[in-house]
């Protein structure tokens, strides 16, 4: 994920497999029900629209903001390296004319070189980024399953199913907006990130 909606279509891809089916086991959420939104209905099966939670909760833009700096970071780095290059390349062919030819080819090898470098370096700076990304979905994943486990348990229902996969549905029992303001609840803007199970660090 790339930039956000790469980000948000992997997880919504990720959540459509997953299913969220009630008989996985979810962890406790810290959440209780004078601090929520409440669910006023009842069904075995509820949808939900997983493209949305991630970039309308702060925790998924508290994932995504630090990223996307870098992604900009980098693509203004490819730019001026492109053009660096362009500039080395013009120069190169303008003294083509004036040089011996083994000293232009010894120079047009040495230029040819360093250009493959630069690609393989800045390539595997592109990785890097795609790996923070899929990282990331899974902090954000890993964050939400107790969230959506519980709006289950409210409601009774046996699978949570994602909107992209169903033909025709009953949008009554969306839970999206629901999801959406119990994870902005349980995780406002500003809340340490870690993986579950693991303590934020010390203040």
């Amino acid at each position: 994920m790339g930039g956000p909606a790469g980000a948000v279509l992997r997880a919504a891809r990720a959540l459509g497999l997953i299913l969220w089916a009630a008989a996985a086991p979810f962890a406790a959420s810290a959440q209780t029900s004078a601090d929520l939104p409440t669910l006023d209905f009842r069904s075995p099966i509820l949808t939900i629209e997983a493209a949305r939670l991630f970039p309308n909760t702060a925790l998924g833009q508290q994932l995504a903001s630090a990223l996307d700096a870098d992604r900009a970071a980098l693509a203004q780095e490819n730019r001026e390296l492109e053009e660096a290059l362009r500039t080395e390349e013009l120069a190169l062919t303008e003294q083509r004319a004036t040089l011996p030819r083994a000293d232009f080819v010894a120079l047009a090898a040495d230029f040819d070189s360093r250009v493959q470098e630069t690609r393989i370096e800045q390539d595997a700076k592109q990785r890097a980024l795609e790996a923070r990304a899929a990282a990331q979905e899974g902090i954000f994943l890993e964050r939400i399953q107790p969230i959506l486990g519980q709006i289950m348990v409210e409601a009774g229902a046996a699978v949570i199913i994602e909107t992209s996969t169903t033909f025709l549905r009953d949008r009554s029992v969306d839970v999206t907006d629901l999801a959406i303001a119990r994870i902005n609840a349980e995780f406002p803007a500003d809340t340490p990130i870690t993986p579950a199970g693991e303590d934020a660090p010390d203040e």
